[in-house]
């Protein structure tokens, strides 16, 4: 079927990638079904697949630095991550530093948390990450884990 066929008389179901699914001919059901219609009844292709990216519009990628707290004093990790932002701001590379220094599994793959949206990551973190420009680093950033530099890079 293309875009511009009529829709059949009869669908059992539809689905899309976003794990929704049953619906009719009209659209489906859902949180999706709102903004989301089936290809037969979108005029243009161009306008579905400017909708699948609104979707994901909201959606960033970061890398970060943790230095936990769980086996070391407050005070210890607040320095070592104080000392970590100071070779960055002096030039080493982020994921460098990410990868010797990070308690996070991230740490491996240079600190890379891959995307994600809003509400996903504890609330200090996701805050701050929200509010950076791509490309921007931030200050020390404390959660529950320990302390966090954040590096916005998409």
């Amino acid at each position: 079927m293309s875009v511009g066929d009529p829709a059949p008389d009869k669908i059992e179901s539809a689905s899309c990638d976003f794990g929704l699914h049953s619906g009719a001919a009209t659209g489906l059901t859902g949180e999706i079904g709102d903004f989301w219609s089936p290809p037969w009844a979108v005029p243009n292709a161009a306008v579905l697949q400017s909708e699948s990216l609104l979707i994901m519009s909201d959606q960033i990628q970061a890398s970060h630095i943790l230095v936990a707290t769980d086996g070391k004093s407050k005070e210890d990790a607040l320095a070592l991550i104080t000392e970590i932002k100071e070779k960055i701001d002096g030039g080493e590379t982020f994921a460098d530093l990410a990868r010797e220094h990070s308690d996070c599994p991230s740490g491996s793959d240079g600190g890379d948390l891959g995307p994600f949206s809003k509400g996903m990551m504890v609330p200090e973190f996701d805050k701050v990450s929200f509010e950076l420009e791509v490309g921007d680093l931030s200050d020390v950033v404390e959660t529950n884990f320990g302390y966090h530099l954040i590096h916005r890079t998409a």
